[in-house]
């Protein structure tokens, strides 16, 4: 099984995708190739370059607490699957789940913002599930929106997966 991981940070027709196949050697098995991407993918890099916005230590340990918590949250249906992170001189490449249904936004404005009851009720179980999985664990997400729930294929049916943790956080319960 391959790993798809794209940058998104650059825009859509310019993001550089590596392929890596999921092991504890995961630097090693680096293959880079360029291609149009659609959409946004679970899995990006942080740019460490100073040229960029990852420069700061607060910024650096934004990264690192996405990963925490992305290590931390496991095993549940509607939560993308983190498979690894790992660094080179200028980035950070947090590995995911591929979900290549697109975003609920997309999907929405599809249907011209019309669902059937039960369409909706689907969609809402499966929100509402992540999200209390999530504060279970002691996690507040805050970012929760559309863009940020990814379909894991095309089809109608398909499973919903949660994704970008960045301004997440631990929480303690009280």
């Amino acid at each position: 099984m391959k790993i798809e991981v794209s940058s998104s940070d650059q825009p859509s027709s310019s993001r550089s995708i590596r392929r890596f196949e999921p092991t504890s050697q995961l630097e090693d098995k680096l293959e880079c190739m360029h291609r149009k991407v659609f959409g946004r993918f679970t899995a990006r890099e942080a740019i460490l370059d100073e040229e960029f916005w990852m420069t700061t230590p607060i910024s650096i340990e934004d990264v690192r607490r996405e990963v925490k918590i992305l290590k931390a949250l496991s095993n549940h249906n509607n939560l993308v699957k983190f498979y690894d992170a790992c660094k080179d001189a200028l980035n950070v490449y947090v590995v995911m789940e591929l979900c290549e249904g697109g975003e609920l936004l997309e999907r929405i404005l599809s249907r011209g913002g019309r669902y059937s009851e039960e369409d909706a009720k689907a969609i809402v179980i499966q929100i509402l599930s992540v999200i209390v999985f999530c504060h279970l664990q002691g996690v507040v997400h805050r970012d929760l929106k559309p863009e940020n729930f990814l379909f894991t294929t095309r089809d109608e049916n398909a499973q919903m997966k949660l994704i970008d943790f960045g301004l997440s956080d631990f929480v303690k319960p009280g």
